[in-house]
């Protein structure tokens, strides 16, 4: 808007030769002082609508006032008004917007008609002259719609795609919720399998062999003591973070897999290869959660076929634990869909697709992975690659 009257004023100067410098000031001057005001009102309180119309009537005001001062009503820069009528539109509510549009085209029509540069107008007016006025007017009212018209179809459609953008994000949030709590229940499922296997195989053995029942008792209570325990862990999950570490993973994954094997029948066919460098390091995320992942791989290999080959190697600063079994290899599809929720390619439907969901989500959390691929000469493997403390891992 001041460029807009300096550049009428300018205009009046060079065209008429003549300039009234001291009023051009004094508006530009009035116009300063209300912008001035205006920012320092918006530092304290909130933006109201009346305020944008005040500050739009202010500016038309002005620029009508030194209009007819410079003699300038149908000079063509006032089409610039035009940039007043997009703001109006985007800023303000539509009946409002409607109004203070039809006061600015109301304004360029009051200047065209009574301010033009031959001043009085001679009488009557020349057709041509006339001709041209309405056609100015004219020209401003159908550009004054295009753009309220234009300006509102945008605001429209950014609305649509707020809504569907919001209802993406409502659906992707439920959909989150509701994979965190399978992973949850896969998490708890596995980990309480292999306690529940073994109670289930020291109740047999002490069913068969009556005289050893108290050594097979004593193991029961062991093996419901760790249930107890892994449902009060999960119980208070949210109190572990992202600092959590578990160390001696060399150690840890002896014990872990001689737990997993003596957990039931059939598990005794493996053959594990941990070095001993393996024995001092130590990753991200707490142990309970990385034998949860470790039984996962043990499961999987062992559903697709016996004997297993657990080798552990060191990995730059991190550790990579790879799983063989002897089964006839992972198809196509499940190497492409391996680790989706609710994928499962056993047959008869022997899982949920959650456990290796599960396991690949929460290594990821903590700088690692879990990789399926198919082995030269038949077979699959399942890495499970630990998050190091020099990794950059992600809390989300």
């Amino acid at each position: 808007m001041l460029l807009l009257a300096l550049g009428l004023g300018a205009e009046g100067l060079v065209a008429l030769g003549e300039l009234p410098i001291v009023e051009g000031v004094a508006w530009l001057l009035v116009l300063a002082a209300v912008d001035l005001a205006e920012s320092r009102l918006l530092r304290r309180v909130p933006a109201r609508e009346w305020m944008a119309v005040a500050h739009v009537a202010v500016n038309l005001a002005v620029l009508g006032r030194l209009a007819w001062a410079f003699r300038a009503g149908d000079h063509p820069s006032l089409l610039l008004l035009i940039l007043q009528v997009g703001a109006t539109n985007i800023v303000l509510r539509r009946p409002v917007a409607y109004v203070v549009t039809t006061g600015i085209i109301g304004l360029y029509a009051f200047l065209i008609a009574f301010s033009p540069r031959l001043i009085p107008l001679p009488s009557p007016v020349p057709s041509e002259q006339l001709g041209r006025m309405v056609g100015q007017v004219a020209t401003f009212v159908v550009a004054s719609a295009g753009v309220a018209w234009f300006v509102t179809e945008v605001q429209r459609t950014l609305r649509d795609r707020e809504n569907r953008l919001q209802n993406a994000l409502d659906e992707h949030n439920s959909s989150a919720r509701l994979a965190a709590l399978g992973i949850q229940a896969a998490g708890i499922a596995h980990e309480l399998g292999t306690p529940l296997s073994s109670i289930d195989m020291l109740a047999a053995e002490a069913q068969s062999y009556p005289d050893e029942a108290n050594e097979a008792l004593a193991t029961l209570r062991d093996q419901v003591q760790r249930c107890r325990g892994i449902l009060n862990r999960v119980r208070d999950q949210s109190a572990r973070t992202i600092s959590s570490e578990t160390e001696g993973l060399g150690l840890a994954l002896r014990e872990w897999i001689d737990e997993w094997a003596a957990a039931g029948p059939g598990r005794a066919h493996i053959d594990v290869d941990i070095p001993p460098d393996v024995d001092v390091a130590f990753c991200r995320g707490s142990a309970d959660d990385w034998r949860g992942v470790v039984w996962t791989g043990l499961d999987n290999a062992l559903k697709a076929g016996a004997p297993l080959v657990v080798r552990a190697r060191r990995n730059g600063a991190g550790v990579v634990v790879e799983v063989d079994d002897s089964g006839p290899g992972p198809s196509p599809e499940m190497l492409t869909r391996a680790g989706e929720a609710f994928f499962t390619a056993w047959p008869g439907g022997g899982g949920r697709g959650l456990g290796l969901f599960a396991a690949r989500t929460f290594a990821r959390r903590f700088g690692g992975d879990v990789i399926l691929s198919r082995r030269e000469g038949g077979g699959g493997r399942l890495e499970v690659r630990f998050g190091n403390l020099d990794s950059n891992t992600s809390t989300s």
